[in-house]
């Protein structure tokens, strides 16, 4: 399309004045020419602006302006502005919803993704893609829509759910066989006044789901599948997945479908915020986006995209398969471990009010954790903090390097929390009984997700069941479980539980992709412990496993894979832990100096390493991807020579992914070659790190 020249007006924050000059600049490579404002204005203030400087279009985005014109409900960043980038809404004189300019550069897709929103303008002056959907609610409409999908290449289905684990809708839109958009329908499963009428409703869902003739097609379509399996109901040809997609083209970026909507759809608006006051007609537009999203990712990505989705796919089933059977866990085994842990907790808890000399003091409370870092201990807040009170993790690590007895209380704030979490997460999580069938007990529920990281390393959830009519979930977290709540999960009658670990799997995927020979060969030699040999490389003493210096070697490699500053270093290791092996190791000078010391420990014994990195980094800013030698692409914004953040994101993702890829493989092979053959004889339960 020929690029047209429109004229803007464009309302910006106070926090963007240093900035605008680039959205300034970008625009003007287009050819548009822009006046601007930057404060906050009512829709009549900003509607009357740019009537005066015969504006075609306005770019918003001021949080303030725009929560007055379309009621946000919030004016935070996250809350507001971001959700609605991309948005185009249409006013008089139509208003596109941009996210704020120093993105740009402080955000390693803002310019990216400003420029995409940039492209919308082309569009500015053609009108919006017009809904329409079939409520069925006459069942007469049933037959129609069974009809309707039969004859589809593709049926696009999304269900929505209640805090009771009841559907109460499904939504299916129609896909050509030339990606043309046909006919929508919503069958709700809730409102009906006879009995008689729902089983139509849910027989008709069967029908069309279960018709093997029509491709299927969903947005994260691992969760609808599992609530549609709970209700007797299976999905015969789900091939297409829009999130699983995306995700293998850019899996930097947010993967929910209002936001690859907001990047795919030139004339996207937020609907997202239409579920409580037309839950059908949402139903119905989530799917006929994803329709839209499909189509479009279909006809743009690129074929590496496509082969890393050919190797994620065949996880889903298998990950669906665990979200069903957790693990079975010893009531008794939690009650007696439950008082130990509450007076852990409780003990922290005690020596910060030791620490303090207030026995009233609460490290729970970010409050008091503010008037003590700020007012009395003198710790001088960041400019930019996660929260108000500066006591957010992040924060905390960052005034820990200001003065050692800072650090010391951020020390045991830090453990309390730690404890106080696990507490929270595994002693009161919902566990759900089974009653007296084959399982047995209580049981542990959670779910595992294929496009979770940036690596390919599955991720962890808790069960997307609720615990019935609140807002809380049934199961937890299970990749990262600590030993007590280990001693709780057991097996299940007749199955022993067996783990499968890589040995040193990251710093051999690092050696081998760096060619560095000496580390090859320090990690290729039989019948010696790498970690107790680097040891002795590292700092001429020889130990054995159970000396605690293997825990810090082993820090030290993994960080530097990671490329991991001191100040990430220290709080990986524990500012606590690391004053013991600093006064063990005899080293003098601050924390931050040690940590720089032992990080460049390894620089020095294996330079191969970071010449690689160096060399990675200049070609991924050449090709704008980087590449394993598993064949697996990812797409990478910003600049890895220029950016450590970036450097760091892709020089680890390299072993990272490479380590991780086996482990995938791994499952899908077991899954189908030897569960599903031994009828659940064995089975498959969860990815953990390397293991």
């Amino acid at each position: 399309m020929q690029e047209l020249d429109v004229k803007l007006l464009v309302n910006l924050s106070g926090d963007d004045i240093q900035s605008a000059g680039l959205l300034k600049a970008m625009l003007h490579a287009r050819g548009h020419s822009a006046a601007s404002i930057h404060r906050s204005l009512s829709m009549e203030q900003l509607l009357a602006y740019a009537k005066q400087v015969k504006a075609e279009a306005i770019l918003c985005s001021n949080p303030d302006t725009l929560n007055n014109i379309i009621n946000i409900g919030s004016k935070s960043e996250e809350e507001g502005v971001s959700l609605w980038r991309g948005a185009r809404i249409n006013f008089s004189i139509p208003v596109l919803v941009i996210e704020p300019t120093y993105h740009i550069t402080a955000v390693q897709s803002g310019q990216f993704l400003m420029e995409n929103d940039l492209e919308k303008l082309k569009y500015i002056r053609l009108p919006t893609y017009k809904y329409s959907y079939t409520i069925c609610v006459q069942r007469e409409l049933f037959r129609k829509a069974v009809a309707d999908c039969h004859r589809a290449a593709v049926v696009v289905f999304d269900i929505e759910t209640s805090r009771q684990n009841t559907i109460t809708s499904v939504a299916f839109t129609c896909l050509g066989p030339r990606g043309e958009i046909g006919n929508t329908y919503c069958i709700p499963l809730v409102g009906w006044s006879k009995e008689e009428e729902v089983a139509d409703a849910i027989r008709t869902i069967k029908a069309i789901l279960e018709d093997e003739g029509p491709v299927k097609a969903a947005h994260n379509g691992a969760f609808d599948c599992f609530h549609l399996i709970r209700h007797g109901i299976s999905v015969a040809n789900y091939v297409w997945d829009t999130e699983y997609l995306w995700w293998c083209w850019n899996a930097e970026l947010k993967k929910s479908l209002a936001f690859i909507s907001s990047v795919l759809l030139p004339d996207y608006y937020y609907w997202k915020s239409e579920s409580e006051s037309d839950p059908l007609g949402y139903n119905c537009k989530d799917t006929i986006n994803t329709a839209r999203c499909l189509v479009s990712i279909l006809g743009k990505m690129p074929a590496w995209a496509m082969r890393n989705y050919a190797r994620t796919y065949p996880l889903v089933t298998p990950l669906i398969s665990t979200a069903f059977e957790g693990f079975k866990v010893s009531e008794t085994v939690l009650d007696r471990l439950r008082p130990e842990a509450k007076t852990i907790v409780e003990r922290t808890a005690e020596t910060l009010q030791i620490m303090t000399a207030t026995p009233k003091f609460n490290p729970g409370s970010p409050k008091q954790l503010s008037i003590l870092f700020y007012q009395v201990l003198g710790a001088v807040k960041p400019s930019r903090t996660k929260s108000a009170t500066g006591t957010d993790a992040i924060t905390l690590k960052k005034i820990a390097l200001q003065h050692p007895l800072v650090s010391r209380f951020v020390a045991e704030v830090t453990e309390y929390r730690k404890h106080a979490k696990a507490y929270s997460t595994y002693f009161t999580a919902h566990l759900i009984s089974t009653g007296a069938d084959s399982l047995g007990g209580s049981r542990a529920l959670y779910s595992l997700q294929p496009d979770g990281t940036k690596s390919s390393r599955l991720s962890s959830n808790k069960s997307s069941l609720y615990v019935a009519g609140t807002a809380e979930n049934y199961g937890l977290q299970i990749q990262n479980i600590p030993p007590y709540m280990r001693e709780a999960m057991i097996a299940d009658d007749g199955y022993l539980i067996g783990e499968a670990d890589k040995s040193q799997s990251e710093a051999r995927c690092t050696a081998y992709l760096a060619d560095d020979e000496l580390l090859i060969e320090d990690l290729e030699t039989p019948r010696r412990d790498f970690y107790c040999y680097m040891a002795y490389r590292f700092f001429g003493i020889k130990i054995d496993k159970s000396d605690p210096i293997r825990q810090l070697v082993k820090k030290i490699v993994h960080g530097t894979n990671y490329l991991m500053q001191e100040d990430t270093f220290i709080d990986n290791v524990g500012i606590k832990e690391l004053y013991y092996f600093k006064q063990l190791l005899k080293h003098k000078g601050t924390l931050k100096e040690f940590a720089a010391y032992l990080l460049g420990l390894y620089h020095i014994t294996y330079p191969r390493v970071s010449a690689w990195w160096a060399e990675s980094a200049r070609q991924i800013k050449l090709t704008g991807s980087v590449a394993t030698p598993d064949g697996w692409t990812r797409r990478v914004f910003g600049d890895p020579v220029k950016n450590a953040e970036v450097r760091r994101g892709i020089i680890s993702h390299m072993p990272q992914h490479l380590s991780v890829s086996t482990l995938n493989k791994a499952i899908v092979r077991v899954y189908y070659d030897l569960q599903l053959p031994s009828a659940g004889a064995f089975r498959f339960k969860l990815q953990n790190h390397d293991s």
